[in-house]
């Protein structure tokens, strides 16, 4: 078990990684960041939202509550300051060791799988980042079985969510 006070300062460090060229050597750098601070997690997700330049986290699991969340959360690329953000409908809500990614073309968070309600899922749910609204992707043809600690990425050629792993 990882001491509360570990997972207390897992959020409070938020690095950026710097690569100049291929060349050059990178480097990280410490980010101060603003506003409230999410709890801290693991087994969460993070996605890009480069439109909005701002990284957002969703779900994950709590060792020290014992209990996984169903929030959101923003960090402006900006002024690097946290927001919480709140869905207008129901989604999953509680969520961890689940894959996401962002899909561009539609502005929108795509969640795969997971521990929903602490059972193995293999639902899509998609959260619209403008209107803040879910929508459950209905299951038709080939389908994932249900799994939790997976990858996701986005295929933009073709416009699709790949998965890699999971059990």
């Amino acid at each position: 078990m990882v001491p509360a006070k570990v997972l207390s300062m897992t959020l409070i460090i938020i690095l950026s990684l710097f690569v100049v060229a291929q060349s050059e050597v990178g480097y990280w750098t410490y980010c101060n960041t603003q506003g409230p601070l999410p709890p801290a997690r693991y087994s969460h997700t993070a996605i890009n939202d480069r439109i909005n330049n701002r990284m957002i986290i969703y779900g994950g699991y709590s060792a020290v509550h014992q209990y996984s969340y169903g929030d959101i959360w923003a960090l402006s690329g900006d002024n690097l300051t946290w927001t919480q953000l709140y869905a207008n409908n129901d989604g999953p809500f509680t969520i961890s060791a689940h894959a996401a990614m962002y899909d561009e073309i539609n502005e929108a968070m795509v969640v795969f799988g997971g521990l929903v309600d602490g059972s193995l899922s293999n639902d899509v749910w998609i959260l619209d980042l403008n209107t803040m609204m879910w929508e459950n992707v209905p299951h038709s043809g080939d389908w994932p079985s249900p799994r939790m600690c997976l990858y996701a990425t986005y295929g933009p050629g073709d416009h699709q969510m790949l998965i890699f792993g999971g059990r």
